[in-house]
């Protein structure tokens, strides 16, 4: 091996340089007028020239202690100069490249240098879409710092009895879309006996596995707690993976696809519930967690939701003909989660439910929606929760000992394993103490259900005595008007807010045709824009209007500021497909928009046309969300997104990929570019020069999905997010404000603060969330 270091011939800051190098752990010596740096055991010389040094280190997480204000590149190399970026480093990251600068100015850039591992990828318990995706994220994020990748297949099963192999990227990326696990799944008996345990042991021991990865519910989350007391040196990282959604703390692998399915099996039998006026009982999957259920009822119009947290009381028929007869639906129908119960313990049946109906007088029908809620590709969401686990589950393998779970809310984190198995065993006795179900489910769980609660018996003035005197009193006027080009869910927030609207005895104005809002444009001249202004302030006037809410992009929310005196309360929801909008997380709109694009992208992978690669161009202009997010979500091999500076070295950079990914596989690849990147060079321009400056093995076509990916309904979390939000809007505090939504929880941001976030001319947000994402892209590509 070559032995690489360098000299400085200067006597110029000689000592800063020296104490700079030694702090990261190199080797200085003098000799007359020269500093000689050389390597050490903890880090080496990788390259040096034209003042840029690149070194390796095994003590990088040292170098990052002791340099807390080190530039990390978790992102991007170069961003445009209005682009903030908080650069949340979190103890689990594998930063793989440090970037500082000495004193003398030259860049120097560290990676880490980690000792070769073997990881075990198993998926346990019951399938749930997705469950490809985070293999496919820990598969690649692993190779890329060395590690070997063994699958496991058949769960705890394939460890006792030693069906194991070793998986590849391009195995992994062929099933990423798909639902289901490609390593199968099973509940194994023998791994609970002291035998298989053994047995268990010997395969990982035979295999030289130094961590396993373990997706899959409660149950794969206490084997994993027994595997790590059983090899105390052995890195166990639990990945939650459950359509149920019962792990507290998290959200899990695939329940967003389930809720996803049942949303769409209600779509489809509304219009037959229509054409019949046949009532329905739609049971879902749930047996301790009535997620599913209650969120598949609070998205859409279901009269009643039966839920294994709230058991039915004694005078339940009563309770549920109030609440089907407050729904002035065409249609009714109750969702029946499958663990639901009566207070004595017996459980809720679907028959029961259906004769209860039937006694209304409501010809019914019983559907058990069953194990289609598992399958299928995964949504959006999924294809995004997925990877974010799968890099995390991945990092904490390879750089620590222990066993820990990871799980995400806002962001992922790296919690304890035996502190989440405690409370996972813990759950039905806390769900019995009073607050017990907001600890294990959630605030937003508790908050839903009270709502759904309190609109089925708006009308129940026998149980509800202060209805009587709220009905009669004047009730306060809300004014709502969806502004400009809006995602999919405006309309949802509308319809949402006019049924909340007789809970809290308000009442809900349309404004959405008044001519202000839906003949403004650009170029209007003043004078008419001041008359249709006028006519706005009348009708406010007359009406009483004391809050007006205004639905959109960052159209709504300059609309805002033009109103800011028309009311003493002003609220914006964010509602566009670009998520350019301060304030929230997802705007409502963009997750359609992504599950569209997926979809679409979904159709390209699997073309049978060999070493062709697509560059696919979608919407966001100056905002790269969709970009980033579209790309993490069907695994692109690169990502061309607006804030991301440079032309010549993005496209030599695909090249390069491209030239690799194609000697390994002819599989299609897939290229993301937002519509406002590079701007100047058109998507045709690109693709020809990726094809022509290349080394002739492949082709490359280009793609403009267009419009299309405005979507058509919108997708089941943007039903929640926009119900979330319709609610909100009646207990939010006084003022004016953006009403943003942070997974399934509102959030509020005053008018001003979020304009001050605004870069007007690029119409964007210069401190953007979601840039995060790019961090855990650029690990995987």
């Amino acid at each position: 091996m070559v032995k690489i270091e360098f000299i400085f011939d200067t006597r110029k800051k000689r000592n800063e340089v020296k104490e700079f190098y030694e702090s990261l752990g190199l080797i200085s010596t003098v000799q007359k007028n020269m500093l000689r740096i050389t390597s050490s055991d903890e880090i080496s010389i990788v390259s040096a020239a034209q003042s840029k040094i690149s070194l390796r280190a095994k003590n990088h997480k040292e170098i990052l202690e002791t340099h807390k204000d080190l530039q990390r590149d978790l992102e991007t190399v170069h961003l445009e100069e209005d682009v903030q970026i908080s650069h949340e480093y979190r103890e689990h990251h594998i930063p793989f490249r440090i970037k500082l600068t000495d004193p003398l100015g030259n860049d120097v850039s560290i990676s880490p240098a980690l000792s070769p591992k073997t990881v075990g990828i198993m998926t346990s318990g019951g399938d749930a879409p997705g469950m490809n995706s985070a293999i496919w994220a820990i598969v690649k994020a692993a190779n890329k710092n060395g590690a070997k990748t063994l699958g496991i297949m058949n769960g705890y099963e394939g460890l006792v009895n030693d069906t194991v192999r070793e998986i590849t990227e391009q195995e992994a990326y062929l099933h990423m879309q798909e639902g289901g696990t490609f390593l199968k799944s099973a509940r194994s008996m023998k791994f609970k006996t002291e035998e298989g345990l053994q047995l268990a042991i010997e395969t990982i021991k035979r295999h030289e596995i130094n961590a396993i990865i373990i997706i899959g519910g409660d149950g794969s989350m206490k084997g994993a707690g027994v595997l790590s007391k059983a090899c105390p040196d052995l890195s166990v990282v639990f990945v939650p993976g459950s359509i149920d959604n019962d792990i507290p703390g998290t959200e899990s692998i695939g329940a967003a696809t389930a809720l996803h399915r049942i949303i769409e099996a209600i779509d489809c039998i509304e219009s037959t519930m229509v054409s019949h006026r046949r009532g329905f009982v739609l049971e879902v999957m749930g047996r301790d967690c009535g997620w599913l259920a209650l969120c598949g009822a609070f998205a859409t119009h279901a009269a009643y939701a039966f839920l294994p947290e709230y058991p039915q009381e004694e005078k339940w028929k009563e309770h549920l003909n109030k609440c089907i007869s407050v729904k002035k639906q065409k249609c009714t129908y109750v969702i029946l989660a499958e663990g639901a119960k009566h207070k004595n313990g017996k459980k809720v049946s679907a028959d029961e439910v259906c004769q209860a109906m039937e006694d209304m007088g409501i010809e019914t029908r019983a559907i058990v929606l069953g194990h289609t809620q598992r399958g299928g590709s995964p949504c959006a969401t999924d294809r995004l929760i997925a990877p974010t686990l799968g890099v995390a589950a991945a990092e904490v393998a390879l750089s620590r000992p222990g066993a820990y779970a990871v799980y995400i809310s806002d962001t992922e984190k790296v919690l304890d394993l035996s502190v989440c198995i405690d409370i996972c065993k813990r759950a039905e006795s806390i769900m019995q103490q009073p607050g017990g179900i907001s600890k294990i489910r959630g605030k937003d769980f508790v908050e839903m259900h009270n709502s759904f609660k309190m609109e089925c018996m708006a009308a129940d003035t026998s149980s509800n005595p202060t209805n009587k005197a709220q009905s009669s009193s004047k009730k306060e006027v809300y004014g709502a008007a969806i502004i400009g080009t809006v995602g999919a869910g405006a309309e949802t927030v509308l319809n949402k807010m006019v049924e909340y609207s007789s809970v809290y005895n308000k009442e809900v104005l349309n404004l959405s045709k008044h001519s202000y809002f839906s003949k403004r444009m650009p170029k209007m001249k003043k004078s008419e824009l001041e008359g249709s202004l006028s006519q706005l302030k009348e009708l406010i006037a007359e009406k009483g209007i004391s809050t007006l809410i205004l639905i959109g992009g960052l159209d709504a929310l300059a609309e805002s500021k033009r109103l800011y005196s028309l009311c003493d309360n002003i609220y914006v929801i964010p509602c566009t497909v670009s998520n350019n909008v301060p304030g929230t997380t997802v705007s409502i709109g963009a997750d359609t928009a992504l599950d569209t694009i997926t979809a679409l992208c979904d159709n390209l992978k699997i073309s049978m046309t060999k070493n062709i690669a697509y560059l696919v161009e979608v919407h966001g202009g100056a905002c790269g969300y969709l970009s980033v997010s579209s790309a993490l979500a069907v695994g692109a091999i690169d990502c061309y997104f607006p804030e991301e500076t440079g032309v010549l070295s993005r496209l030599t950079r695909t090249l390069k990929a491209l030239s690799v990914s194609f000697k390994k596989t002819s599989i299609p690849k897939l290229i993301i570019r937002g519509n406002g990147a590079m701007k100047g060079v058109c998507n045709d321009t690109a693709a020809r020069i990726l094809e022509v400056d290349g080394p002739g093995t492949y082709t490359v076509r280009q793609c403009t999905l267009g419009h299309v990916q405005k979507g058509n309904r919108p997708t089941a979390v943007d039903r929640v997010r926009a119900a979330r939000s319709a609610l909100f809007i009646f207990t939010a505090p006084p003022g004016k404000s953006v009403l943003g939504v942070s997974r399934w929880s509102p959030t509020i941001t005053k008018i001003e603060s979020a304009i001050l976030e605004v870069n007007e001319e690029k119409r964007r947000v210069k401190r953007a969330q979601w840039l995060e994402m790019a961090r855990i892209y650029r690990v995987l590509n």
